[in-house]
């Protein structure tokens, strides 16, 4: 009976920290990023007052294709988490964004039509593939289906190489180190 109930709770804890894992690379990444940025940006106002500026950093979180402050943050928090938690749930946390993402291209053109602009919805013309990934959704026709779709499976992909390279290296270096010959050969 105890090894059915230590089974279960390792089970339990295994989805919690799945489950954790995954809000970190989905949304917390994004929540980070857009406190991060325009705190960065605040910061580095007085070094150049035109460059830092808030338009700036909100266009860096927003309207840059393909995100690259989100993935470069979940990249290091991949990384970094991995060396210090070495959860090997840290690897799949791409796979329930990805399935979010095929069930919205299942389903174009677009999730949530209530919250989209009059302009978005009669461009039916428009591929799956060009809505969730090229210019068919933009924030400036207040559509929002990239940042809350496609976003999330770029950072939980990049959280997740983030912590496989972590994780690489630092089997590499302990083969390494495991395969050093010994300072006394007696």
């Amino acid at each position: 009976m105890q090894n059915s109930s230590a089974e279960t709770i390792h089970k339990l804890r295994a989805v919690l920290i799945f489950a954790i894992h995954q809000f970190i690379a989905a949304l917390g990444v994004a929540v980070a990023a857009a406190i991060l940025i325009p705190f960065t940006f605040d910061l580095l106002r007085s070094v150049n007052p035109r460059l830092f500026t808030s338009h700036n950093a909100h266009f860096l979180l927003t309207k840059v294709p393909y995100f690259p402050m989100q993935i470069i943050l979940a990249f290091w928090s991949g990384w970094s988490f991995y060396l210090r938690y070495r959860h090997r749930a840290m690897l799949w946390v791409w796979v329930l964004p990805l399935l979010v993402l095929c069930y919205a291209v299942m389903v174009f053109p677009i999730l949530m039509p209530n919250q989209t602009s009059i302009i978005v919805q009669a461009a039916g013309s428009q591929s799956a593939l060009s809505h969730y990934f090229g210019r068919g959704c933009s924030m400036e026709v207040r559509c929002e289906d990239q940042l809350l779709i496609t976003m999330p499976l770029y950072s939980s992909v990049s959280y997740s190489i983030g912590a496989l390279i972590a994780r690489k290296i630092q089997r590499n270096a302990h083969l390494a180190r495991d395969q050093r010959p010994s300072a006394n050969p007696l």
